[in-house]
C-alpha cells in the first residue's frame, strides 16, 4: 500500500496567560509571565557575544554559511569560556570538557549547570542552560537573532527533559516539550524539542570523506544508501532518483524534467539515451545493456521514459544525516567507509549503519557498493518509493485500459452509440483540420496534443468554425458558442427527460476534446474523446472513456458546473464553463483590476479597509501579485531579498500606503535597503473575482462590484466585493478601499504565516 503523506494544518488561538503550570505526562511545561522571565545571559556577556559575532559576520561579507566562518564563530564564543557548536554538528565543539563534566555530574545525580551556544547559518543562534538537580534535568533556551547590528532575543522557554542520553558515538540527545509564553497552556499543543550535540570530536578526515562521498547523495529522495547493492546486483537501486540527483553536476543546469503544476497530471518525458546514461554512468559503473534492461527503455526511439516524483512520492521533511566513522583502504584503490545515520528526532546517533565502497579515479567518484550492517529501525519510514508502473497508471493513466477515474459499472451509451459519437466528432475535426496542418509537433505525453505553441488565435478560429456548424464550442479566453444547447440539456435533466449534448472544447495546448453529457433514467455520465495530430499531422483519436457524473448545475449568472463521482487526489472538485457571457466592459475591468488578486493568500479582498486602515492588509504574498499586475509577468527573483526601491514603488503605486508603513509592516534591512518576505504559495482551485457592475464616481474614482466565483464549491457568487480604485494616466491604478459581504459561502481563512510560507500545495 502506497504511503500517503498527510499534512496537518493546525491553527492555534493566541492568548496571554500568566502564572500557569501544565503537565501532560511529557514532563513539566512552564509558562511564565513577562514579569517572571529572566534571560540566560547578562548584558555584559551578550555584548561580548555581539562583538565576536559581528566581527566575523562583517568580515565574511554577511555570509557565514561556510564551515570556516562557522568554525570561527564557535571558536570565538569558546574563547569567552562557553560551550559552543554549530546546529549541524560539523564543527568541533568548543569547551566540550564543560559539557562532559555536566554529563558526568548528571550520572552521579550531582547538581550542575552548563551554558551552550548553538550557531545557525541564518544570523541566529540558540543559547541553552542545562540544570541538573537530582534525577531531573531542566532546560532553559532562548533564540538570539542578529539583525541590524543588534541582538534580538526571544522569550525564555523552560522545560524538563523527558529524554537525556549520552551515546557510545559521543552524542548528547535531549528531548522535551514546551509552550510559548504567548500561548495559552490550556489551548496550545506543546512544542516537541529534539536537540543533538556532538560532544566528542570526530576525525577531520572522516568529516571530509562524509562531505565528499556521502552528503552529495544523502538519505533524501533516493535509496542509494538505504538498500544493499553492488556492481553485480543493481536491481534495488532507483536510477531515476540518481538521474535527478546528479543532473546539475553533469550538465551545469537544473534538471528540466519536473512534475506538473497541475497536481492531477502525471508528467512523462522521453529522455534521449545519451543524456540519461551520461548522468548515471558518471558515478555508477553500470553496463549500458544492464541499465536499459532494468529501466523503461525504448529501443525504437532510443529514449528512457522518465516520470518525476509526484507530491505523493516525496519523503518526509525530517530525515537522518550521515557521519563517516571508519575507513578501510582496499587493495584495488577503493575505500570502504563505515557510515552512521544520525537521527535527532529519534534520539539516536546510529539509527542504522552501512558500509559504502567508493573509488576516486582522477577526481571522479565511482560508487561500487552499499551494504546495511545495522538497522535497528527496520523500514526507512521517512522514505517514499516511487510509484510502480501499476500504481502510476492507476493514479494518472488516461487511456482506454487505464483511467484516472474508475469505469462506470454500467455505461449509458451502447457501443453503437459511442461509435456514432466518435464518427461525428471526427467529422467535425476533419472540417477544421486545415488549422492544424502546419503546426510543429514535439515529444510529449500520451494524453496531450504534442503541439508546440498552439496560439489563442488558432484556438479561436477552431471554436468559431465549429460553432458555425451548430455545435457547442468553447476555449479559455473566448465566449462559449451555442451555449443554449447546453442550457437546454440542463433543463431536460431537471425535468427528468433523457437527453445528450456534446461540448467541443479546445484546450490551451490545442488538444480538441469532445465531451458528451448523457442523461438516462436519472443517471448522468460523460463520454470523453480527444483528437490530436498523429505523426503525419492527421487527426488521431485518443481517450474514448466514460465517467460517472455526480451532479450538474446551471447557475443564475450562467455558469455550467459539474462534478465527477470519483475525483483523483489533488484534482479540482468541480469543472465549469461560463455559458452566459460577461459583458466586454466587465471582462476588461476584471482583467485590468481584479484578475491578478487572490482570495486565499492575503486579506486584501477578505476584510473591509480604506485609506486610513490600509496597513491592515500588508501581508506576505501581495507584492508578487501586484508586481504581476504591473509588469504582466511573475516576480521570478527570491522574496528573501527584494530591492527596496522596487518593493516600495510597486506597493505605494497600487495601495494607499506610505514607505514608513511598509518598513514597519515587513522585515526591512535599512543598511541593504531590501525587504525580506516568506513565500506564500497559491491554493489550487481558489475562488476568483469577476466584475459584474461598475460606477464612475464624481471624484474621478471607479467603483467595481465584484462577485467571488468559487466553482470548486459550486458557487458563482460566494461573496461580493466593492472595490474603489483610482486610475492614473500611465495605466497604473491604486486600490483605495474594499468592502466585502458573504453571500452563498463563508469567506476563506488565511493560513498563519508559518504555514503559509513553508507548505506548498504542490
Amino acid at each position: 500500500m502506497k504511503k500517503q503523506h498527510l499534512i496537518a494544518m493546525v491553527i492555534s488561538m493566541i492568548f496571554l496567560l500568566t502564572g500557569c503550570l501544565h503537565n501532560n505526562g511529557k514532563g513539566n511545561i512552564r509558562i511564565e509571565s513577562e514579569e517572571e522571565q529572566t534571560g540566560i545571559l547578562d548584558e555584559g556577556t551578550l555584548d561580548q557575544c555581539l562583538r565576536v559575532y559581528q566581527s566575523i559576520y562583517d568580515d565574511a561579507g554577511n555570509d557565514i554559511t561556510g564551515i570556516q566562518k562557522q568554525t570561527q564563530i564557535v571558536q570565538g564564543i569558546g574563547s569567552l569560556g562557553y560551550v559552543a557548536i554549530d546546529v549541524e554538528n560539523k564543527v568541533d565543539m568548543a569547551c566540550a570538557e564543560q559539557l562532559q563534566a555536566f554529563i558526568q555530574s548528571k550520572k552521579q545525580t550531582k547538581d550542575a549547570d552548563c551554558i551552550i551556544f548553538r550557531i545557525a547559518v541564518d544570523q541566529k543562534f540558540w543559547v541553552y542552560r542545562l540544570l541538573s538537580r537530582g534525577e531531573k534535568v531542566t532546560i532553559e533556551q532562548q533564540c538570539i537573532q542578529y539583525h541590524n547590528q543588534q541582538m534580538e532575543i526571544s522569550d525564555l522557554q523552560e522545560y524538563d527533559a523527558t529524554e537525556f542520553c549520552y551515546t557510545q558515538e559521543g552524542y548528547l540527545f535531549i528531548e522535551g516539550y514546551w509552550v510559548s509564553t504567548q500561548m495559552s497552556a490550556l489551548l496550545a499543543a506543546p512544542e516537541e524539542e529534539h536537540i543533538a550535540f556532538r560532544v566528542e570530536v570526530l576525525d577531520a578526515a572522516y568529516k571530509a570523506m562524509n562531505e565528499a562521498y556521502i552528503e552529495p547523495i544523502s538519505y533524501s529522495l533516493n535509496n542509494v544508501f538505504l538498500v544493499d547493492w553492488d556492481a553485480e546486483h543493481w536491481g534495488q537501486l532507483d536510477f531515476y532518483d540518481i538521474f535527478v540527483k546528479f543532473y546539475q553536476e553533469c550538465y551545469q543546469k537544473e534538471c528540466p524534467y519536473k512534475r506538473s503544476e497541475d497536481l492531477s497530471v502525471g508528467m512523462e518525458y522521453q529522455i534521449p539515451q545519451d543524456e540519461f546514461e551520461n548522468v548515471i554512468r558518471k558515478h555508477f559503473p553500470i553496463e549500458v545493456e544492464t541499465l536499459r534492461k532494468l529501466l523503461r527503455y525504448n529501443s525504437d526511439t532510443q529514449t528512457y521514459l522518465f516520470r518525476p516524483r509526484s507530491m505523493d512520492e516525496i519523503d518526509y521533511a525530517e530525515i537522518p544525516y550521515s557521519e563517516v566513522v571508519g575507513c578501510v583502504q582496499n587493495a584495488d584503490g577503493s575505500m570502504t567507509l563505515t557510515v552512521n545515520a544520525v537521527f535527532p528526532l529519534k534520539n539516536t546517533s546510529r539509527l542504522f549503519a552501512h558500509m559504502v565502497t567508493v573509488k576516486n579515479e582522477n577526481g571522479t567518484i565511482h560508487y561500487l557498493q552499499n551494504r546495511i550492517i545495522n538497522n535497528s529501525e527496520g523500514a526507512h519510514w521517512w522514505h517514499s518509493d516511487r510509484y510502480t508502473d501499476e500504481e502510476w497508471q492507476e493514479r494518472y493513466g488516461i487511456s482506454d485500459e487505464n483511467n484516472i477515474f474508475p469505469k462506470p459499472e454500467t455505461e449509458l451509451l451502447t457501443n453503437e452509440e459511442k461509435e456514432q459519437i466518435d464518427a461525428s466528432i471526427m467529422e467535425h475535426a476533419e472540417s477544421i483540420w486545415d488549422v492544424y496542418e502546419h503546426v510543429e509537433l514535439e515529444d510529449g505525453l500520451f494524453y496531450t496534443s504534442n503541439i508546440k505553441d498552439f496560439t489563442i488565435e488558432q484556438r479561436s478560429e477552431v471554436v468559431s468554425r465549429l460553432a458555425n456548424s451548430g455545435v457547442v464550442a468553447v476555449t479559455d479566453g473566448e465566449d462559449m458558442r451555442n451555449g443554449d444547447l447546453l442550457v437546454a440539456f440542463y433543463e431536460s435533466v431537471q425535468e427528468g427527460v433523457d437527453a445528450d449534448v456534446t461540448v467541443y472544447s479546445v484546450l490551451e495546448d490545442g488538444l480538441l476534446t469532445g465531451i458528451t453529457f448523457v442523461h438516462r433514467n436519472g443517471q448522468l455520465q460523460t463520454y470523453y474523446v480527444g483528437i490530436r495530430p498523429d505523426e503525419n499531422k492527421r487527426p488521431s483519436m485518443i481517450g474514448r472513456n466514460a465517467y460517472d457524473v455526480k451532479f450538474i448545475n446551471y447557475t443564475e449568472k450562467g455558469y455550467f458546473i459539474y462534478a465527477y463521482k470519483y475525483i483523483p487526489v489533488h484534482a479540482s472538485l468541480c469543472n465549469y464553463w461560463r455559458v452566459k457571457p460577461l459583458s466586454d466592459t466587465c471582462k476588461a475591468l476584471t482583467e485590468k483590476y481584479v484578475s491578478g488578486l487572490d482570495y486565499q493568500k492575503y486579506n486584501l479582498l477578505l476584510i473591509d479597509w480604506n485609506t486610513e486602515t490600509a496597513s491592515d492588509i500588508l501581508m506576505d504574498g501581495i507584492f508578487e501579485d501586484l508586481y504581476h499586475i504591473a509588469y504582466g509577468e511573475p516576480y521570478r527573483e527570491s522574496t528573501d531579498c527584494i530591492p527596496g526601491d522596487l518593493f516600495e514603488r510597486i506597493m505605494t503605486t497600487y495601495l494607499p500606503v506610505t514607505i514608513e508603513q511598509l518598513r514597519n509592516a515587513y522585515i526591512y534591512d535599512a543598511e541593504k535597503h531590501v525587504y525580506y518576505q516568506d513565500i506564500v504559495y497559491n491554493y489550487p482551485y481558489s475562488p476568483f473575482g469577476e466584475v459584474v457592475d461598475y460606477q464612475y464616481n464624481a471624484d474621478g474614482t471607479l467603483s467595481l462590484y465584484v462577485d467571488g466565483v468559487w466553482p470548486d464549491k459550486n458557487s458563482d457568487c460566494a461573496f461580493v466585493n466593492k472595490l474603489v480604485v483610482q486610475t492614473f494616466s500611465d495605466g497604473t491604478f491604486r486600490i483605495l478601499s474594499n468592502h466585502v459581504e458573504e453571500k452563498e459561502l463563508e469567506l476563506p481563512t488565511i493560513r498563519p504565516r508559518d504555514e503559509a510560507s513553508t507548505e506548498s500545495p504542490m
